[in-house]
């Protein structure tokens, strides 16, 4: 090649005449454009001019893809991955809670009742820890005792009731008291009664 001071320059070289392009045929690649499309072409040439080659799609071309879809497509598989990471993780700890529920030793209800008589009275003292509060407590709120109430009303009038919460310890172990009067010889029924309440047993010790 001949340089001069006016000739033309090609990729580096300067030429005294433009060189003619030399195209050589390539297999079928993709090319990604400007615009995002990625195209599936069927061929493609290199044109060669000495210190650089460019290419260029040959044969029929089509769209394969977008970059658009390609990265919703990552996207949505990053989400679905974390999602079943998440649904995995909290069914493991749902799992271990049923496990650690199920270990846990089920309560062991406790009654302790006595009744005396007095002239044309009778008093009575309850004490419980894990009754049914279904029935214990039934038209009321937790730990009232209303549906103990409710049942020995069905033996007579109750007077001076009165329903204390308490605290289980290693030397107590009921959770409440219930206290009251009623009419003379109504033992047979308070047992009754704490039985529909949800007692464990129907005993009473004393008189009455």
């Amino acid at each position: 090649m001949t340089a001069t001071t006016d000739n033309f320059y090609g990729g580096g070289c300067l030429y005294t005449t433009p060189p003619t392009p030399s195209p050589t045929a390539h297999p079928a690649f993709t090319q990604t454009q400007l615009n995002g499309l990625i195209l599936s072409c069927e061929s493609s040439s290199y044109f060669n001019y000495a210190v650089k080659e460019s290419a260029s799609c040959a044969g029929v071309s089509k769209v394969i893809s977008t970059i658009t879809s390609i990265y919703t497509a990552y996207t949505a598989s990053v989400a679905s991955a974390q999602s079943a990471a998440e649904a995995s993780a909290s069914a493991s700890r749902a799992s271990a809670a049923v496990a650690a529920s199920s270990t846990i030793p089920a309560l062991t209800p406790l009654e302790s009742c006595h009744t005396q008589y007095k002239a044309v009275l009778d008093s009575f003292d309850i004490y419980g820890f894990a009754w049914d509060e279904g029935k214990l407590d039934a038209g009321g709120g937790y730990l009232d005792g209303n549906g103990l109430l409710t049942q020995l009303r069905g033996c007579s009038a109750i007077t001076k009731w009165k329903f204390q919460n308490l605290t289980v310890s290693d030397t107590q172990p009921y959770e409440w008291h219930a206290s009251g009067q009623s009419t003379i010889w109504q033992k047979n029924c308070i047992e009754h009664a704490m039985l529909s309440a949800g007692a464990p047993s129907d005993s009473c010790s004393g008189s009455g």
